[in-house]
């Protein structure tokens, strides 16, 4: 079956720029949502993997992920993005690829889909494909903007056809419920929802507060910046406050939602 990521990547920048890289402005600098996301999942996935684990990074970008990931594994990263060339890049362990076709059958031992469900129309066979690539006892690991209440022009200018809540995308994976575990599912960023939250009730009620149509692209400090570095910590302290009380059983919401699966060994 051949692994296509046409659906969320198609779109482009008038200079040839993929979807992804539309949260990194001009300037190059990424938010500090994005850095903190990074972070934090770097040390989620680490925490179920060996240290020789193989990856599968579906929609990778600028392979910023990827190459943090170089970093925590000996073993093989495959950057998956329909516009890469099939080529072993000077990032160490990191294997660029326009699809997954070339990677075998239960192969490797994580799948990586950081906000990329929310841009494909087919869904089913999306994650049908991306667990015929996962060993038995592998890691899926998921993140998807949530609640589509919030819907905005944030997620039109990103091309997002939806947001998640934890019962749609629990319902994704339903149909795989033989093969798959929910090892954890969780809302993270309260801080984030509540300004989102407001900013599209004030849209809705007065016609005013920030859009946000442009992403967070518009950044403009760089990663040692004091006040990238304030927000980041900022925010790696509200995801993890967030999954502890949902492991007690004190569900808040937040902007984005995580999965972690894990594939049954039988």
């Amino acid at each position: 079956m051949a692994f296509s990521l046409d659906k969320f990547v198609q779109w482009k920048f008038a200079d040839g720029k993929k979807l992804d890289i539309k949260e990194v402005g001009a300037s190059g600098f990424r938010h500090p949502w994005e850095l903190s996301r990074a972070e934090i999942s770097l040390g989620i996935v680490s925490k179920y993997l060996p240290d020789s684990a193989t990856f599968l990074d579906i929609g990778a970008g600028d392979i910023y992920f990827a190459k943090l990931l170089s970093n925590k594994t000996s073993g093989k990263i495959y950057a998956v993005d329909t516009e890469f060339v099939d080529k072993k890049t000077g990032d160490g362990n990191i294997i660029l690829s326009s699809n997954a076709d070339n990677i075998e059958e239960e192969s490797v031992d994580c799948v990586i889909m950081m906000d990329v469900l929310e841009h494909i129309d087919d869904t089913h066979t999306f994650i049908e494909t991306a667990l015929s690539k996962l060993k038995k006892g592998g890691v899926l690991f998921i993140t998807v903007p949530a609640h589509q209440y919030l819907y905005s022009g944030h997620d039109i200018f990103l091309k997002h056809l939806r947001r998640y809540n934890k019962g749609s995308l629990l319902g994704e994976l339903k149909p795989f419920s033989a093969q798959v575990e929910i090892k954890e599912i969780y809302y993270f960023y309260l801080s984030l929802f509540v300004l989102r939250f407001l900013g599209v009730m004030l849209r809705k009620m007065f016609g005013s507060g920030k859009d946000m149509s442009e992403g967070v692209g518009n950044w403009k400090f760089g990663e040692r910046n004091p006040i990238t570095m304030m927000i980041r910590l900022f925010l790696n302290a509200d995801f993890r406050i967030g999954r502890i009380l949902s492991h007690a059983g004190i569900n808040l919401p937040g902007l984005s939602l995580c999965m972690v699966c894990r594939k049954k060994s039988v």
